[in-house]
């Protein structure tokens, strides 16, 4: 029962790379074909989920599996009303859809305050609870929950933690309109070497206001 548990997660990890790495590239539709092929030895509840819940990346899901998205339950969330309203709300706002966002939003401000609460020291709580509050409209919340996130993960500045963090301010800050803080925020991510490639810029609909932007062009370049 481990071992398949672990094939299991380990299977998921390879997929989630393999598109992640196409996404790098500026190549869309690699990564869309990476996620077919996922769906082929797996059920597509378990990888649609999945690619909403971790890293945000349900803007990579074709027609077919985002509409199965939002069909899902918190149970396909491991129960977690937080994590599933978090992941439905971002996965909404990435298709340009704000009234289904804030409703997500809205439904998981509650429980993401007390998960966030609970866990005062977690910075990934915080990070996402300032998400929800961005999504709902109360912008000076939304960027003091995803500052203090970035506060937390500080001393361990280049950790997956930290640099997780650092981009859920960025989206905090795109979201709420604060473009020029959302740039210096990728230029920061970008120099740490995290997944913010010019490829992933182009092609993220998370980043697409900010385009126009000399300072974002320049980012598109990769220089």
């Amino acid at each position: 029962m481990i071992y398949s548990m672990c094939v299991k997660v380990l299977r998921k990890l390879f997929y989630e790379y393999a598109a992640v790495a196409h996404v790098g590239k500026g190549d869309l539709a690699g990564a869309q074909a990476v996620i077919r092929e996922a769906i082929g030895p797996a059920s597509a509840t378990e990888l649609v989920a999945y690619f909403a819940g971790y890293n945000e990346l349900a803007w990579l899901l074709e027609d077919r599996e985002y509409q199965l998205l939002f069909r899902l339950s918190p149970a396909a969330f491991d129960n977690d009303r937080a994590w599933w309203g978090q992941s439905l709300a971002i996965a909404a706002s990435q298709r340009g859809d704000m009234a289904r966002a804030r409703a997500y939003a809205d439904s998981a401000l509650a429980v993401s305050a007390a998960q966030s609460a609970a866990n005062p020291t977690d910075p990934q709580l915080h990070a996402l609870y300032g998400v929800i509050l961005a999504l709902a409209g109360r912008t000076a919340d939304a960027i003091r929950e995803a500052e203090q996130a970035v506060a937390l993960a500080a001393p361990q500045p280049n950790d997956a933690n930290s640099l997780y963090s650092r981009l859920q301010l960025v989206r905090v800050y795109t979201i709420t309109g604060m473009k020029e803080k959302a740039i210096e925020g990728l230029e920061s991510l970008s120099r740490a070497q995290y997944s913010i490639s010019s490829g992933r810029l182009r092609l993220d609909p998370t980043f697409a206001s900010l385009k126009g932007n000399p300072r974002f062009e320049k980012l598109l370049t990769g220089r």
